[in-house]
């Protein structure tokens, strides 16, 4: 009985995570303090510095989020549908018929 709770996934994923967070903190201990510079908090790029790339030059194309959100929209309803596979054959007409409707209803500029 006790071998089974004790090597269950619920107790190994436990005790992973103790010893991750243990061993976090004791090599946090051990490495060297994080060295600050003026520049990493400037708000751009993490301390790139605005002499680099000044925000004014910067311009964003955001024409291909619109295939990024395709791309994500399809790879979400593949994954869902193989998880399907045994479900019951409305539900997943169901699924079909909102993740379609939603796709036809975003902007097709």
């Amino acid at each position: 009985m006790w071998f089974e709770i004790a090597f269950s996934p619920l107790m190994i994923f436990i005790v992973i995570l103790l010893l991750s967070y243990v061993s976090f903190r004791f090599l946090k201990r051990l490495s060297p303090p994080p060295r600050r510079s003026e520049l990493s908090l400037e708000p751009y790029a993490c301390g790139e510095g605005t002499d680099r790339f000044p925000p004014e030059k910067i311009q964003l194309n955001v024409q291909l989020y619109k295939y990024a959100l395709y791309f994500t929209i399809f790879d979400v309803m593949a994954f869902i549908l193989l998880l399907s596979l045994n479900a019951n054959i409305i539900y997943v007409l169901i699924y079909l018929a909102v993740v379609l409707s939603a796709i036809t209803i975003l902007p097709r500029r």
